[in-house]
């Protein structure tokens, strides 16, 4: 256990022990919760989507009746925040975890991974070469225009 896993930390939505779980591939640790199957995912652990396609069913799944708690990290508030317009997370307003309530693990690990995510604005940029060449044209078109005359 690294220092700030001295214990174990408490699940945020019903304040059960989260149990370690490790990812020697993507070299990450996942806390799960045995009660609710929440998965607690530090900012440092790694995209969200890869690791919940990872994570190991729940072995029951009891619906959680006390609502977001505090991050079981660092005690800070934990905010609701949506995933890819498919999941709600809640993500610590300090340290930047995120606690992945059961009924969003499958709408993540269905998402598409972060890596092959393209922001629409970019293919509407066109390339260097691309830019340069409507610049020269543009550029003969005006000279050509001001001969004109």
């Amino acid at each position: 256990m690294t220092a700030y896993r001295t214990s174990a930390p408490l699940c945020p939505t019903c304040r059960e022990p989260l149990a370690p779980h490790t990812f020697h591939e993507e070299n990450a640790v996942v806390d799960l919760c045995a009660r609710c199957g929440g998965v607690w995912i530090d900012w440092e652990d790694g995209d969200f989507t890869a690791l919940a396609r990872r994570v190991p069913p729940a072995p029951a799944c009891e619906l959680p009746t006390n609502g977001k708690g505090s991050c079981p990290r660092c005690n800070g508030q934990l905010a609701v925040e949506v995933f890819l317009d498919v999941a709600e997370v809640l993500r610590c307003t300090d340290c930047a975890g995120a606690f992945l309530p059961y009924a969003s693990i499958g709408k993540i690990a269905a998402s598409t991974p972060a890596d092959a995510r393209v922001d629409p604005r970019e293919s509407q940029v066109p390339d260097e070469d691309e830019s340069n060449g409507l610049w020269s044209r543009a550029a003969a078109r005006l000279r050509a225009w001001t001969k004109a005359d």
